[in-house]
């Protein structure tokens, strides 16, 4: 019954928010008192569904299962959908797809410029141009800033950080200031363009 309930509502999902609100009604409506007691319940169970996926996701798994914190979010969302503690319904549409979507393109469009090396040549010839040392500085936020406002600012940071302190060290430079402008850097640059960072499309 949940499988087929799921299922009706992928194909039956309103676009707009009032749409949705009234269609979640009217599902809440036609459940039965149990279904809704099962569906709308906030009890110790899913307090403690809750803290166990959020421990995993700090340690990064979960002891015993071979999770990563994808998985052990994944699974979470898996318990409380079982245990009726979460319609099907209310599931799907907390499934932001527009979203996701757009993460999963800018990741693999990341992910390809990582594995081209197209991260570790730019910051190497960055960190090797004979300029001053605040010149240098100027140019590793101009440049974090522009890569983050066009690809996943994560990946930005990730990739160029080491290959940076190997080119401060190498010129005998204090890596700290540039590995914070950086940082700041990307997280300012993500914010400037809509792709820049997925939660811009909240």
């Amino acid at each position: 019954m949940l499988v087929d309930d799921f299922l009706d509502a992928i194909h039956r999902r309103p676009s707009c928010p009032d749409e949705r609100r009234q269609f979640a009604s009217v599902y809440y409506e036609q459940a039965s008192w149990t279904d809704r007691q099962g569906y709308y319940r906030m009890d110790d169970f899913v307090l403690f569904v809750f803290l166990t996926v959020y421990l995993g996701m700090i340690a990064g798994e979960i002891p015993g299962l071979a999770l990563d914190r994808t998985g052990v979010a994944l699974l979470g969302a898996i318990v409380l959908v079982a245990c009726r503690r979460v319609s099907p319904l209310e599931a799907w549409q907390a499934i932001d797809v527009p979203t996701m979507g757009l993460m999963l393109g800018l990741m693999v469009v990341s992910a390809q410029f990582r594995l081209g090396g197209f991260y570790s040549r730019f910051t190497q010839r960055l960190s090797e141009t004979d300029e001053s040392p605040r010149l240098l500085l100027a140019l590793v936020i101009a440049a974090a800033a522009l890569l983050s406002a066009l690809l996943c600012n994560d990946i930005i940071c990730l990739a160029m950080a080491p290959v940076l302190a190997s080119g401060c060290s190498r010129r005998k430079l204090d890596p700290v200031p540039y590995l914070l402008a950086l940082a700041c850097a990307a997280n300012v640059g993500s914010a400037a363009t809509l792709i820049g960072n997925p939660r811009n499309t909240k």
